[in-house]
């Protein structure tokens, strides 16, 4: 009977105070106001719920908000993280779940897998930024603040919305509670389609759209999402 049973993994420290962390600032955020944990997700489908936030930008809420896009990089990293593992993508990482006892933990292996995910924590922060300078570049070029703007406010709401709902599930995974085998794989590729989809959301809202407009959006799209995650996965497979 008792070989039946599954050990619990053991957690790096890092990743234990990140996953309790997170938890006690959500429940801080739900206790404060149960709304706000809802805005991200509301103020995609629900244009009065956009509009408020956006005229009240500088409320404790507003600030709220930006703050909570870290869940998103934080829980984001470490499945990377564990799917780059999984994946073996670098021979000289082990499972980062490790069922040996304490005596026996390997700081050394642990420090690399938390440089990793500092890595590519900063390297998402930095992506995200670059895109949406980019859209702030549109804003600049065109003199057109309203239009464009709403790429911008969309995408800081997805990062939100997203970051709330991995928290759980990345919360299970690491515990063990999820364990398919392609259950990353799948999480990650519905990510960037989600992504996407609310690009392609975001500029069907732009107003008064011309050829222009069109073209330059075909051209961004191609430019700044395909190449460079065609790019990426190149460089992850010659790995």
């Amino acid at each position: 009977m008792a070989e039946n049973i599954r050990a619990i993994p053991y957690l790096p420290h890092w990743m234990v105070f990140l996953m309790f962390a997170q938890f006690f600032f959500v429940l801080y955020i739900y206790l404060y106001s149960r709304k706000i944990v809802f805005l991200p997700v509301l103020s995609l489908v629900d244009k009065r719920v956009r509009r408020e936030l956006i005229e009240s930008k500088k409320s404790f809420q507003a600030r709220l908000l930006k703050i909570m896009s870290i869940i998103f990089y934080i829980n984001f990293s470490i499945l990377t993280v564990l799917w780059l593992l999984q994946q073996n993508i670098f021979p000289y990482y082990q499972n980062i779940f490790s069922y040996d006892t304490l005596s026996e933990y390997d700081n050394t292996y642990h420090f690399k897998n938390f440089a990793l995910f500092i890595l590519i924590f900063f390297m998402t922060m930095i992506a995200i930024f670059l895109k949406k300078q980019s859209f702030l570049g549109m804003i600049y070029f065109f003199d057109d603040e309203k239009r464009y703007f709403v790429f911008v406010f969309n995408i800081d709401m997805f990062l939100n919305a997203v970051g709330l709902f991995l928290f759980p599930l990345t919360f299970l995974y690491v515990w063990g509670i999820l364990n398919s085998e392609y259950f990353l794989h799948y999480l990650l590729i519905s990510i960037v389609l989600l992504y996407f989809i609310l690009l392609v959301i975001s500029f069907l809202k732009v107003p008064q759209k011309t050829l222009i407009d069109y073209i330059n959006f075909i051209l961004y799209f191609c430019a700044l999402e395909i190449i460079p995650l065609i790019v990426l996965s190149k460089l992850i497979r010659h790995e």
